[in-house]
């Protein structure tokens, strides 16, 4: 069965943080489609990095800021140095920009007993990790850790949803080898959590260093979920 596209007009565009962008798209279709729920994405069309033929690739982004009485959602981008498809649009893109968009409904399952949810990941997870906590409340999870690897930290005034059930909101400093510092917490915030998720995502050495300690802590596999983004060194956004 053929995924439906959805067209959308880009309404705003607004630069939260150095190299960290937030666009805001206008489509009554669209809007009514979005269900909204924890980490919700959409896969947008835009033209192929240096191509002059109008050939255009699909990428991958969070839903965030979902406003149904406004027709209105948000899509962030981090703006990486190594030039990708989604992450040159997003610099040049101007309000008004038509474009088309899928819907992805998959949606992520949490068990019962959970009671403790763990969002770890890099600066490009921050936009699914703020929409975890933006439907807390609809979760059985007592309290939420979050854990971000980014050599910035908080200084430069990134986008931080906050919640009563977040017990702990950690910017990590990373060592030259991505995900270290952040398996190395990750590992003492689950020492003796057998009620425990994890939920991680980001540069994929990075995811693969937390799933090493997911596996050496023997979380059953309906207690975590992974997923990377991108790859260090190669065009990916």
């Amino acid at each position: 069965m053929r995924i439906k596209n959805y067209p959308v007009t880009v309404h705003s565009v607004k630069d939260l943080a150095d190299s960290y962008r937030r666009i805001t798209f206008h489509s009554p279709e669209a809007v009514e489609a979005l269900e909204g729920f924890p980490t919700e994405w959409v896969r947008i069309w835009v033209p192929e990095l240096g191509s002059a033929g109008g050939k255009i690739v699909q990428r991958g982004y969070t839903v965030t800021g979902l406003r149904k009485e406004l027709n209105e959602f948000d899509l962030e981008f981090v703006l990486h140095d190594i030039p990708g498809a989604a992450g040159e649009w997003a610099k040049t893109v101007d309000p008004g920009f038509e474009l088309e968009i899928s819907l992805t409904p998959a949606r992520p399952k949490i068990p019962a007993k959970c009671r403790h949810l763990v969002l770890a990941g890099d600066l490009t997870a921050l936009s699914a990790i703020n929409s975890w906590l933006g439907y807390a409340d609809e979760l059985e999870a007592e309290k939420i850790t979050v854990l971000l690897e980014d050599a910035h930290g908080s200084s430069l005034g990134f986008p931080q949803q906050e919640h009563e059930k977040v017990t702990s909101w950690k910017w990590i400093e990373p060592t030259p080898v991505l995900g270290t510092a952040l398996a190395g917490e990750l590992d003492r915030i689950l020492q003796g959590e057998p009620d425990a998720f994890v939920w991680g995502a980001g540069e994929k050495d990075l995811v693969k260093r937390l799933r090493t300690v997911i596996k050496a802590h023997e979380l059953p596999r309906e207690a975590y979920f992974t997923q990377f983004y991108w790859i260090f060194g190669k065009a990916f956004a």
